[in-house]
């Protein structure tokens, strides 16, 4: 026991003195066993210096035992005195270093915590995703905004690794696992993926990834970034880059002093210019002008409000072209610019002039019309003008040349008559087209005398102009305003009434020309047609002697024989003499003959009655012929006599699709349609008393 304890106090003695001087001759300031052996040192240190020498002291100056035992007392006291001071200081010392230590602490505490709360707010205020992942790919360390966009909650998030939201995606796997591995051999990596949240939608995200040690443990922190709205703006741009790449329209961008700062492809395209030369001109250069005023208030106004407005463009080789701008300010970055939209117009203004152009022209033979000639009627219609001369010309036999030659032929016609008429009166004259025949000359300035010269020079011409089939024929008539009280309007009567005076007489003329014309025309066509005319002329005639007519009416019967099948002008001549059967469609063009015919006879008043002739010949007594299906006495004599007399002689004579009948033959179908598509005693009468034979 003895022993035990010897050792223990050795230990105590040897650690103490060991570890006494290590701690108190160390430099650490804030360990408290130094500051507390401190204190004990100097407590043990002036305790024995005073004891020692006090007592020594006493020993040398005082030989009493009582004194001796008196200043022992107060000597203790003395140094009790003396060493509670000092005990005091040294311990208020330490306190007051212990209190300021604490004050500093809660300083340094609450500075950590608002860095701390200061670092939180930025950590959940970024706009994405933040993360920390171990080396094992679990999620260590995350922001709010991780659980906002991927749905789940902060305990599921706990439990979460990497690759749990690309599950079934392998694709996005592997570049994630490609990403880190890149980012712990580089410092950095990024990559876009799709990211697949807790609803199982997936999101486009963007992330990146930095390696970070952490207590000698490896970690990589990132950002994660939805692109969907960017993708959006991607998409979005990408569309307006090839609206303006490929747009037709010219895009360009000018700045508030009209220097040009950005074109499209269709700017280069059209001007001429290249890039580089557009970002050195201004829109002053392309407009060939220098810097205006008015210029400049539209390019205010545009920028207020934004205009359209109309003017004339200069391409790079100097070619002007009319174009449309629409022009509005907007910014660019932070700056205030003008985007203007122009559009090449040209081909719409020559759709406009000709617009113009055919609103005020006849279209077919290129005179002013009607609408041109009534307004400008008004505008010459002043003292300035007078005398005015207004010349009126009607174009004798269209209609009839309609029929017969057809449109064309008719259109043929009035171009020939226009032509005439700008040749004789000159460019500078008003020369109009008021109705389907019908032209007036405007002439301002022009006395009676000069106007009857210009008329004359017009019949001339005409007179000695040809067309091929046609026959070219206008009556003229004209009036004259001598002073400002007449009014126009009457003076275009005069000049009708004055016209027709002439039309009286030249249009008969000219229509039987016409019809000879006509007839000889159709006699060209065809040998056959000749040949059938004459002879059923002949017969008509004959036949209509032996029925007692009185001779002009045998004259009109002999004339519609001859001129029964005048409608075939209008039948191709391909038709007229094929060898083969007709088709339908070529019967339907035969059958339409007695119908044009009839309309070509009727213009002219020596064939009016004619043309009734010409109309019927094709009707049948018993109802089923055309055009009208007329029936019994419906059909005039001279018609049932020339439908006798037709057919007779189509029988008995050779066709291009048949052999002619032998008189006994014709004289047979004859006797064997009487009744049905003959008069009977028409019939009759003409094979007893004309042929002489038997019925």
């Amino acid at each position: 026991m003895a022993k035990t304890r010897n050792n223990t106090k050795n230990k105590l003695i040897k650690y103490s003195v060991s570890d006494f001087l290590k701690i108190l001759f160390s430099k650490d300031d804030h360990n408290p066993k130094r500051q507390a052996l401190k204190i004990t040192y100097i407590y043990f240190l002036i305790g024995s210096l005073w004891i020692l020498l006090s007592d020594k002291l006493v020993e040398l100056l005082i030989k009493d035992p009582k004194t001796i035992i008196l200043i022992a007392i107060v000597k203790g006291w003395v140094y009790v005195f003396i060493t509670s001071i000092i005990i005091f200081l040294l311990i208020f010392t330490e306190m007051k270093k212990v209190i300021d230590s604490k004050d500093k602490i809660k300083k340094v505490n609450d500075e950590l915590k608002r860095e701390k709360l200061f670092m939180e707010a930025i950590f959940n205020s970024v706009p994405g995703m933040v993360y920390l992942y171990d080396d094992q790919n679990n999620l260590v360390r995350w922001n709010k905004k991780h659980n906002e966009i991927k749905g789940f909650s902060m305990k599921e998030l706990a439990g979460m690794s990497l690759l749990d939201c690309y599950q079934g995606d392998k694709k996005s796997q592997k570049a994630v696992l490609e990403a880190i591995e890149i980012a712990m051999k580089t410092g950095f990596g990024d990559i876009e993926a799709d990211l697949q949240i807790k609803d199982g939608t997936k999101i486009p995200m963007y992330f990146t990834i930095s390696p970070v040690k952490i207590d000698d443990k490896s970690y990589f922190a990132g950002i994660g970034m939805d692109m969907t709205k960017q993708n959006q703006l991607n998409k979005r741009l990408q569309k307006y880059q090839v609206l303006a790449e490929k747009a037709n329209d010219v895009m360009l961008f000018l700045d508030k002093e009209g220097n040009i700062i950005e074109v499209n492809d269709a700017a280069i395209r059209i001007y001429g210019y290249t890039y580089e030369e557009f970002l050195s001109i201004s829109i002053f250069d392309l407009r060939h002008v220098e810097k205006q005023p008015f210029i400049i208030e539209q390019m205010e106004k545009a920028d207020r409000e934004g205009i359209i407005f109309e003017t004339i463009h200069y391409l790079k080789d100097g070619t002007s072209i009319p174009v449309e701008v629409s022009s509005t300010g907007t910014i660019l970055g932070d700056e205030r610019i003008l985007l203007s939209i122009v559009r090449d117009i040209t081909e719409r203004k020559k759709a406009e002039e000709e617009i113009i152009y055919l609103s005020y022209h006849d279209q077919l033979t290129g005179l002013y019309n009607r609408r041109f000639y009534e307004e400008e009627l008004i505008r010459i219609n002043t003292e300035r003008n007078i005398p005015i001369s207004l010349v009126m010309a009607d174009v004798n036999g269209l209609k009839l040349t309609n029929d017969a030659f057809g449109h064309k032929a008719g259109d043929i016609l009035l171009e020939k008559i226009a032509n005439v008429l700008k040749r004789e009166c000159g460019v500078n004259e008003i020369i109009t087209r008021i109705g389907g025949d019908e032209f007036v000359i405007l002439l301002p300035r022009t006395d009676e005398k000069e106007a009857e010269k210009i008329v004359q020079a017009i019949n001339v011409a005409i007179a000695n102009e040809k067309i091929d089939n046609v026959i070219l024929s206008i009556s003229i008539g004209f009036a004259i305003k001598q002073n400002v009280s007449e009014d126009i309007n009457e003076i275009f009567k005069k000049a009708e009434a004055d016209m027709y005076r002439y039309k009286l007489t030249e249009s008969s003329i000219m229509r039987s020309k016409t019809i000879d014309l006509i007839m000889n025309s159709l006699y060209e066509k065809s040998s056959i047609e000749l040949m059938h005319s004459k002879r059923v002329s002949e017969l008509c005639e004959y036949i209509a002697t032996k029925m007692n007519f009185e001779k002009d009416h045998v004259n009109q019967i002999r004339i519609a024989g001859l001129m029964h099948d005048i409608g075939k002008i209008g039948i191709n001549e391909n038709i007229l003499n094929k060898a083969g059967k007709l088709n339908s469609d070529e019967w339907y063009e035969i059958m339409r003959h007695s119908e044009v015919g009839y309309q070509i006879l009727r213009s002219v008043n020596e064939f009016s009655k004619i043309a009734d002739y010409v109309l019927q010949h094709h009707e049948r007594w018993n109802g089923t012929g055309y055009p009208k299906g007329l029936k019994g006495e419906e059909i005039s004599i001279e018609a049932r006599i020339i439908a006798v007399i037709d057919a007779y002689e189509t029988m008995t004579s050779d066709r291009t699709y048949r052999k002619s009948l032998s008189e006994e033959d014709a004289i047979n179908e004859l006797r064997k349609c009487s009744g049905m598509q003959f008069d009977p005693n028409i019939a009759k009468v003409f094979v007893e008393n004309v042929l002489g034979k038997r019925w």
